[in-house]
């Protein structure tokens, strides 16, 4: 009666996926602090893949193949979305012009790095996000432009270089 129980995600365990301890909160708590849900509302989350490749790499064909597998894996969660659910959507007073993923593109130290953005459903992040990165290998080992980038410190002893 003065308390609620809800499944601790997180804390050791990485993607947001369940413990499988159960964690007691005193009602007064909700009060104080924010309270995140991942499964009333909306029905779908927006999960980012950050993918580095060198500054040689051909950047431009390695977004096209990350958009079209972006794409090609979300497009029946995109489709549901779009569907029945739209209308609960709007009684949220909440509006996304642009369910289709995207593919951010920024410049760090290491090479070029692309955020794909895209929409899943709660439960099946860390799971989407698997199979993304499977396509991604794949894709990628097919691909001889396309290098994946990591920190890397070069050592040169010739000037001339």
């Amino acid at each position: 009666m003065f308390q609620f129980a809800i499944m601790e995600i997180g804390n050791w365990v990485e993607a947001d996926q369940s413990t499988g301890r159960v964690v007691h909160i005193p009602n007064a708590w909700i009060f104080r602090e924010p309270l995140a849900n991942y499964t009333s509302g909306l029905g779908y989350l927006r999960n980012e893949l950050p993918v580095r490749v060198t500054f040689e790499s051909d950047w431009q064909h390695a977004k096209k193949l990350l958009t079209d597998l972006a794409i090609e894996l979300t497009e029946e969660v995109v489709a549901e979305a779009s569907g029945p659910n739209a209308e609960r959507d709007r009684r949220l007073l909440i509006h996304y012009p642009t369910l289709t993923p995207v593919v951010y593109t920024s410049v760090e130290d290491a090479g070029v790095l692309f955020t794909i953005r895209y929409l899943c459903r709660p439960r099946q992040r860390r799971g989407s996000a698997e199979a993304l990165w499977e396509r991604i290998l794949e894709a990628f080992a097919g691909s001889p432009s396309i290098e994946f980038a990591y920190p890397t410190q070069r050592l040169l002893v010739d000037r001339s270089e």
